[in-house]
């Protein structure tokens, strides 16, 4: 762009090189951060969904291994268990 405006108007001063140097400099360094940025909340989630699955299989043993008998009612609980982390993702979306 900066290049097509110097072709349509040459009369316009020139630049100088060092002014290129420190613009340049600077933008790498705010794309660096953003990306550091971003990286670090995509890590954040991916250890809280971690932590919900492995919340939501630690209540399916605990309900396997109490409850005695009532089959049908575990079933139940294990389907509502295992819905749940969908749901959760929905519900965030």
């Amino acid at each position: 762009m900066v290049a097509f405006i110097y072709t349509v108007r040459p009369d316009l001063p020139a630049l100088a090189g060092p002014l290129h140097t420190i613009t340049g400099s600077f933008l790498g360094l705010l794309i660096a951060f953003r990306t550091n940025t971003g990286y670090e909340r995509f890590w954040e989630a991916r250890k809280i969904w971690e932590s919900v699955q492995n919340k939501c299989r630690n209540m399916a043993r605990i309900i396997t291994s109490y409850v005695i008998n009532k089959d049908d009612q575990v079933l139940q609980i294990l389907q509502i268990i295992a819905t749940y982390p969908y749901a959760l993702k929905q519900h965030l979306r």
